[in-house]
This record gives C-alpha cells, structure tokens and sequence, in this order.
C-alpha cells in the first residue's frame, strides 16, 4: 500500500484494484496530478468504448438495410448517433476546472465516492466489451442486441451523470 492509498477503505481498494486491472495507470484521486490523469484516462476509454460501439450500430444499420428491416436500420442508427452524443459529452469534461480537480487536497471519503463511481463506469464498460465480441450472423435477433445495448448506453449514461453530479457539487 502506498501514501496515497493507506487511508482509503477496503472496499474501495479492491475497487481501485479493479479499476487498474483495466487502466493500469490509474492512480486514483489523492493529488491534482492523479486526479486529471485518472479521470483523463477513464475519459479515453470511454469514449473508445462509444466509437466502437457507433462503427458496431452502423454495420447493424447497414445489415438491416440491405435485408429490408427499415425498424432495425432506424432503431440502430438512433442508438449510433446516442452513442456519438454520449462520446463528445465524455470528451468535453466540463468539470476540469473544478476545485475537486485544482484544489490540493481531496477529502478520503470524496476519493472514496468517485472511485466508486469510477469502478462501476469500468465494470459497464468492461461488460459493454464482452457484448460487442459476439458475432452478429443473419440468425442474430437484432432486436435484442439493440435492446441491449440502449440499457447499457442508458446505464452508462446515469453513472456518468450521477459522478458529474458528485465532481460539481464538491465545494
């Protein structure tokens, strides 16, 4: 354990043990320098995660219509363009200039929320992944694949919303 995790909970180390068995470089949120970086590099694969699954909507899109299934085609180029919206959102963070990103030192129970926060982003996104590996085939009930994907674009959308709420209000 190091300085900048010796006072954080149990939970929220095997937390941010997760975390960085995805982004090894993370380091959490005890320095304005760990803080940017951190957040910076969530940010990145998120949006990485938004692009992908945009390119993976537009060959269901493409799919659908040349197989005559003007719903699925529409429905998948909704989601494509959701997809886009949510990754300029997580690029633009608007919370950069914040006092929870400038200030010198952050409360261990605030580290705590926002790791929380940030571990369950990694876990939607790490599920997000395995979903897109499958293979889609003309037996795929597009459908459900597009069903799943808007609950997991609307899940990652209310825990960034709910993390951006907790970022704005620290004081």
């Amino acid at each position: 354990m190091d300085r900048n995790t010796r006072d954080l909970s149990a939970d929220t180390l095997a937390r941010l043990s997760r975390i960085r068995h995805v982004l090894s470089e993370y380091e959490g949120f005890s320095t304005p320098e760990d803080r940017r970086e951190s957040d910076e590099m969530l940010r990145r694969r998120l949006v990485s995660l938004f692009m992908e699954l945009r390119r993976l909507l537009e060959t269901v899109s493409t799919y659908a219509s040349k197989h005559g299934h003007e719903p699925v085609r529409f429905r998948a180029g909704r989601l494509a363009d959701s997809a886009e919206d949510l990754a300029d959102r997580v690029r633009l963070a608007p919370y950069a200039f914040s006092l929870c990103f400038t200030g010198d030192i952050l409360p261990v129970e605030f580290q705590e929320i926002l790791i929380t926060h940030d571990a369950r982003l990694v876990e939607i996104d790490s599920r997000f992944r395995d979903l897109m590996d499958c293979t889609l085939c003309e037996n795929s009930d597009l459908d459900a694949v597009l069903a799943t994907v808007q609950q997991f674009e609307t899940d990652l959308d209310e825990e960034l919303e709910r993390r951006l709420a907790v970022i704005m209000e620290y004081r």
